[in-house]
């Protein structure tokens, strides 16, 4: 195996991203570009300069088609239902032709290619109080799961607090991410009028997101490439970040993550 450049990662995602695109358009499935993807999209017409990843959501039922059916030589998709290994509540399609390390405690048999990220987007109902309630318990899986896929690295009295933990719930995160994933379910229905990134463990506080928002989507440049991102995506990304237009301090333009990529 050989390491992967930065350039050549960026050019495996955006492979996958059009397979995605294409998966999508022939099956009659909406997806949007989302998080930072969907920052850089609408900020730098590609990548976040600093960013190293791709990410995606799609509505609840047409995530469970595409987890099911999306997979050929070269793709596949990988989901906490289906792979007992599998540490997220969300799924990631990836390229079989690559590996991707990560620095955390994860099953040894685990492995998984260059991938995007697909958070899946549930109904829920307006109810102030199953809504606490859903947050509440949500919350709780998301910091249990994350006991156990501590950095290795981490240095100090933290670090090591944390390795701790990490060996006592190790291979349970999965266990976690399914519950989460089940709870969504639970409490999904069409009739519901919001929407909610219930599967996004970097929201801390989902917020229920009127449906209207992603009722219309449109191709929008993303470095040589066109995806879809919704039609109201400044409306999404105000309520989700905030004042997402304004750069963050110098220093803190950094990648969020420390994988190493190979091509197999």
């Amino acid at each position: 195996m050989r390491e992967m450049t930065i350039e050549q990662l960026k050019t495996c995602q955006l492979e996958i991203m059009s397979e995605i695109h294409n998966f999508c358009d022939k099956n009659g499935l909406k997806y949007s570009l989302w998080g930072g993807s969907l920052i850089g999209a609408a900020r730098h017409n590609g990548y976040i300069p600093w960013d190293d990843d791709m990410d995606i959501c799609m509505l609840r039922k047409d995530y469970e088609f595409f987890i099911n059916n999306f997979n050929s030589d070269k793709f596949g998709v990988a989901n906490c239902e289906e792979n007992s290994l599998y540490q997220y509540p969300f799924a990631k399609a990836f390229d079989k032709t690559t590996k991707k390390v990560e620095p955390i405690y994860l099953p040894e048999n685990y492995e998984i290619g260059v991938d995007i990220d697909i958070f899946p987007i549930y109904e829920l109902a307006d109810s102030s109080c199953l809504t606490k309630k859903i947050i509440r318990k949500r919350n709780r899986l998301i910091r249990l799961r994350l006991f156990s896929l501590c950095l290795k690295n981490e240095k100090g009295l933290k670090g090591y607090l944390k390795r701790i933990l990490a060996t006592v719930y190790n291979g349970k995160a999965n266990k976690y991410s399914k519950k989460l994933n089940s709870d969504a379910k639970a409490f999904a229905s069409e009739r519901f009028n919001r929407y909610m990134l219930y599967a996004d463990p970097n929201i801390k506080t989902p917020l229920l997101i009127d449906k209207s928002i992603f009722e219309g989507y449109q191709l929008h440049k993303f470095e040589n490439k066109e995806f879809y991102i919704v039609n109201e995506y400044d409306k999404l990304l105000t309520l989700c970040f905030g004042n997402w237009r304004k750069f963050p301090p110098e220093n803190q333009r950094v990648t969020h993550h420390s994988f190493v990529a190979y091509q197999k």
